[in-house]
């Protein structure tokens, strides 16, 4: 009888432990593990895919989100590409040449897909006021302080070269953007090229300390620089942003936009899109800059990538296609 009674125990024992486990395997089926490629931990990249982490995680049911360093939006859109994350930020740049092939891609990534654009610092060009440079075209000779990789060696290059200066003619000096802004106060540098979401503090303080005036990239040069790169785009920053504008202020970036597999599940990707427009003030809690994520930008960039089904689903329904 006891020997009955101890079998009956231990099967009622194993169809409870059996029922955990399964339910354990229910609710891992159930998660969806999302990974989000972003930057060097620190940097701006990694705080926007810090927050995305987070937003995705408290506002869709099931998701684990986390952010994982890179060394930036090349490896992005690699590790995209190949299925190793499942969205990454990516610069116009990346997705253009990461989707076709060329630069530093061997070979075309049909898999990636514009989730949405776009952020988009804006190029800041500034010189003393003491200094005979009415124009870009009278920096030939100067030292111009800006960031390292992107805009030291592409856009600043560019946007000198559209003026008749060649990399040699100038002084190119490299440094994290806060030092550019110190090294230019103490006079260390004559201008500096930057790119930063405007009105930037850093800047809006060197101004106020610094006698200093813009230089405009004029209309026709803007429009030159995007025919030669159709990756990038103008951007305006408001006359009223910055001290010693006299009217608004045009300029070009490389924008930046996060990109997703093509085989994310559509209702993921519908979910993260309306996510990240819907929940934009507590993405913004996390890093300023994630306020340019937004219906007015989302689709700046979908001529350079396909658009994810999931995304293109949320947009219409928005009306923002049609």
């Amino acid at each position: 009888m006891k020997r009955v009674r101890l079998i009956g125990i231990m099967a009622l024992g194993f169809i409870l432990i059996s029922s955990v486990v399964m339910l354990g395997i229910s609710a891992a089926q159930s998660r969806q593990i999302v990974t989000c490629a972003s930057g060097s931990t620190g940097g701006g990249f990694y705080l926007l895919g810090s927050g995305l982490a987070t937003i995705l995680q408290k506002h869709i049911p099931g998701v684990i989100a986390n952010n994982q360093a890179t060394t930036g939006a090349a490896e992005n859109v690699r590790l995209v590409g190949q299925g190793h994350a499942t969205v990454g930020l990516a610069g116009g740049d990346h997705m253009y040449f990461g989707y076709r092939g060329g630069r530093e891609f061997d070979k075309p990534n049909k898999d990636i897909r514009l989730l949405i654009g776009t952020y988009t610092p804006t190029q800041h060009i500034v010189v003393h006021a003491d200094l005979k440079v009415n124009s870009i075209a009278d920096l030939k000779g100067k030292r111009i302080g800006t960031t390292p990789g992107f805009n030291a060696n592409e856009c600043a290059p560019a946007i000198l070269e559209a003026y008749g200066i060649k990399k040699n003619e100038v002084k190119i000096v490299p440094m994290a953007g806060a030092q550019v802004l110190e090294a230019y106060q103490d006079k260390k540098v004559d201008a500096f090229i930057l790119a930063f979401g405007a009105p930037h503090p850093l800047i809006t303080q060197a101004l106020k300390i610094t006698k200093s005036k813009f230089l405009y990239i004029d209309a026709d040069k803007i429009k030159s620089l995007l025919e030669k790169y159709p990756y990038w785009i103008e951007t305006v920053v408001k006359k009223s942003d910055y001290q010693g504008l006299d009217r608004d202020y045009h300029a070009i970036m490389d924008p930046v936009a996060w990109v997703v597999n093509a085989k994310v599940p559509d209702d993921l990707a519908y979910q993260m899109v309306k996510t990240i427009i819907e929940h934009n003030s507590d993405y913004q809690k996390i890093y300023r800059e994630s306020a340019e994520f937004n219906k007015e930008n989302a689709l700046k960039l979908k001529h350079l990538i396909p658009l994810h089904p999931g995304a293109e689903k949320y947009y219409r329904e928005k009306g923002l296609l049609k």
